[in-house]
């Protein structure tokens, strides 16, 4: 897998498993960051999730996991209320 990453933040900004685009192109216009390869596969969560040293993607300390929100229950709940009205 290839992930690219800023060099400064330490933020990752993408990954991949498989890409036809040249090194250069995959780093056009940005000339804060890098691309490594590694021997795994994408990790479960969102690339904000994780940091890289340039090495090895670790957790990132500031990543919130989204809440996951069941709409059509919030919608029966609100429909439920105003019926009480």
């Amino acid at each position: 897998m290839e992930v690219r990453y800023n060099l400064i933040t330490k933020e990752v900004t993408g990954w991949w498993t498989s890409r036809n685009n040249s090194l250069e192109a995959k780093l056009k216009n940005r000339p804060d960051e890098a691309i490594i390869e590694l021997d795994i596969e994408p990790p479960p969560k969102s690339l904000r999730a994780y940091l890289c040293d340039g090495e090895k993607l670790t957790p990132s300390s500031a990543y919130i996991e989204p809440v996951k929100v069941d709409k059509m229950a919030e919608l029966e709940d609100r429909l439920a209320a105003l019926e009480k009205k």
